[in-house]
């Protein structure tokens, strides 16, 4: 809402200074003021509404503040509005969670919001480093925000998550028919080997085994295994 000043003149006509002062008024108020001037000794009786007062002052008007125009009150700017300073410190709530911003304001105008060095603002499918607990990189993440929150960080479709003991198939060269089943071996936060069970072994090709009465010699192509028998 507007704010009215109500300037008294000390006589009938307007001195050069109360000029002076009421063009300075109107200068810097406009916005915020409307100046209106007033003789109080004209009709003392009739009391005219304002919210500040300069000037020559009658007693009827001594309940209103005096307006200085050389250090001029702050305008409110509203319920609904704040002030903000080149790098204060704001603290705001992100879904229940203190975080502190510290804005950049240049030319009067608010240009950006930093936040500390160990907060980030991550977008809806952007990208981010994935490691391991040792800090190995591992790949690049897709991220997922909902509600103003991260809620996951996908990995692409060739780089898998494998837990310590997890049941991975034993593939051929080719194919995707599983030859055996293997226990996934992962310390300090990466895959180290797959564990066979007991009773599954692996052959090469051209290994030989020593039998009763002879040797036996493997081959092995397409994943397949044959073997021949020599005899001592």
């Amino acid at each position: 809402m507007t704010k009215r000043i109500l300037f008294f003149t000390a006589g009938a006509a307007l001195t050069e200074q109360e000029k002076a002062t009421i063009e300075a008024l109107n200068a810097l108020t406009e916005p915020a003021y409307q100046v209106t001037v007033h003789n109080g000794d004209i009709d003392p009786d009739f009391v005219v509404p304002g919210d500040f007062a300069v000037g020559s002052i009658p007693t009827t008007y001594g309940s209103l503040p005096v307006f200085d125009p050389a250090n001029p009150p702050t305008p409110p700017i509203g319920d609904d509005k704040a002030i903000v300073s080149n790098g204060q410190a704001l603290s705001v709530s992100l879904n229940g969670t203190a975080q502190q911003i510290t804005p950049t304001v240049a030319a009067g105008a608010l240009t950006a919001l930093q936040t500390p060095v160990t907060a980030a603002v991550v977008a809806n499918a952007g990208t981010a480093p994935v490691q391991n607990s040792a800090g190995a990189a591992v790949g690049t993440g897709t991220i997922t925000v909902a509600n103003r929150a991260v809620s996951n960080i996908r990995l692409a479709a060739t780089i898998a998550g494998v837990a310590n003991t997890a049941a991975v198939a034993v593939l051929p060269a080719s194919g995707s028919a599983s030859l055996a089943s293997a226990t996934a071996a992962v310390a300090a936060g990466a895959l180290t080997g797959a564990r066979l069970p007991a009773t599954t072994g692996i052959v090469t090709n051209g290994q030989t085994l020593a039998v009763t009465g002879g040797t036996v010699t493997i081959t092995v192509a397409a994943n397949a295994v044959t073997a021949v028998f020599t005899a001592e």
